[in-house]
């Protein structure tokens, strides 16, 4: 089920689709830990900056949410590096999507708000 909505379900065309997934796959998250802080996490880092506009979205909020449940489980079990990597998400997407300019892609500036919440939430 996690596999699917990872590979299937978080890219949908539907925005709601896309927040019940990550919704889902946040509740998910407590039944397998470390394949969450192993596998998943590190399968959702890229696809936040892909060039697909629901991919990044859907990307976005997952990990958002999927962050926040760990953390407030106190089982987030990132390496630094990945820390990193999840560090330099926004400036990258803001870079590549919208440059120079403060205009963009609405849905695109949706999922990064919701990001940068959730990631404050789990400081």
């Amino acid at each position: 089920m996690i596999d699917h909505l990872v590979t299937m379900k978080f890219n949908h065309f539907d925005d709601q689709v896309r927040m019940l997934t990550a919704t889902a796959l946040a509740n998910l998250a407590p039944l397998d830990i470390d394949y969450f802080n192993k596998e998943i996490v590190p399968k959702l880092i890229p696809k936040c900056m892909d060039a697909d506009t629901f991919t990044s979205h859907g990307a976005l909020i997952c990990l958002g949410s999927i962050i926040t449940r760990l953390k407030q489980m106190d089982r987030l079990e990132i390496p630094s590096d990945m820390m990193t990597r999840i560090g330099d998400i926004c400036p990258t997407i803001i870079e590549r999507k919208f440059g120079a300019s403060a205009k963009g892609n609405d849905i695109l500036r949706q999922g990064l708000n919701f990001f940068i919440n959730q990631c404050c939430i789990s400081k």
